[in-house]
């Protein structure tokens, strides 16, 4: 009988740990996105929900190339997706911006989460990656300010590293 209590428990822990990584992030959408901040976002989120057919191969181009390994191909296809339609876009600067920030081109994934930010405001991802570029370069106010927005938007992670970096 404790046995079953106890798995019962680690169970619902586990669940528990589950709901909040799912809960964790949000981009404006009820649509549940991935929070680590070298994952890729991998829906497309226009307001119209209108993407042409090869705006959505590019899109989906980009995430086989980023799981390939293959960075500039990449950001090669976020590019195409972003000139195609870049006033719906948040997702494909900010995933972009990720792959900048794994080339480690700091200024380049700056920028990509400025530009991701101006298309969607509430786009809590890009502020916490933003944070944490900001403070991989030592800006650490300017990553307490993004960290501090993030968490103000939802995001739990941000709330950590805040507790973590902006004492």
């Amino acid at each position: 009988m404790k046995r079953h209590i106890i798995y019962f428990v680690i169970l619902l822990f586990a669940y528990s740990a589950y709901s909040q990584a799912v809960k964790g992030g949000s981009n404006g959408t009820d649509k549940p996105i991935l929070q680590s901040e070298d994952r890729l976002v991998t829906h497309l989120n226009s307001p119209a929900d209108n993407t042409s057919t090869t705006e959505s191969e590019y899109f989906n181009e980009a995430i086989k190339k980023y799981d390939a390994k293959d960075y500039k191909g990449a950001i090669e296809y976020f590019s195409k997706v972003i000139e195609l339609h870049n006033l719906f876009y948040a997702e494909a600067y900010y995933n972009r911006g990720v792959v900048k920030f794994k080339l480690e081109d700091y200024k380049g994934a700056v920028a990509d989460y400025d530009e991701s930010l101006k298309v969607n405001p509430n786009f809590a991802e890009a502020y916490f990656n933003r944070g944490n570029v900001k403070l991989k370069t030592g800006d650490k106010s300017g990553a307490c300010l993004d960290f501090t927005k993030a968490a103000e938007l939802g995001y739990i992670k941000a709330k950590n590293y805040m507790k973590d970096y902006c004492k």
